[in-house]
């Protein structure tokens, strides 16, 4: 009788210690499931406020741009200049693209670009 309870409490502690394993395991997986979510969640919220914050600087360079382009509207030259500066500037203090052009269906300017002669501006969808 004594091996039958021997084996009867072996097998008890095994089959408990089996359990409190895999409930370990389990409670591991579903914090690692839970921190893995969060941490993703945050950088996802990081990545969108720095996408938004340069969204809204790219903005704010196009329009002080824009206004500054608007008094030499009517000097092609040193409207072009000024365009060409502007570029050089934002590429040289490394503060993002520049992506600023003028057309219209007579003239471009369009900086960095070298475009074809049968190149027209104002259809191209940009």
């Amino acid at each position: 009788m004594s091996n039958k309870k021997s084996a009867g409490i072996i097998i008890t502690v095994a089959t408990l210690l089996l359990i409190t394993i895999i409930t370990g395991v389990l409670m591991t997986f579903k914090r690692t499931k839970d921190q893995t979510k969060s941490f993703g969640m945050y950088q996802l919220e990081s990545i969108s406020s720095d996408f938004e914050k340069m969204i809204s600087d790219s903005e704010e360079l196009a329009m002080r741009t824009a206004l500054s382009a608007r008094e030499l509207i009517n000097n092609r030259v040193e409207l072009q200049r000024f365009i060409q500066e502007q570029r050089k500037r934002v590429i040289e203090e490394d503060i993002g693209a520049f992506n600023v052009y003028i057309a219209n269906p007579d003239w471009h300017i369009i900086p960095g670009f070298d475009a074809e002669s049968d190149f027209i501006p104002t259809e191209r969808v940009w």
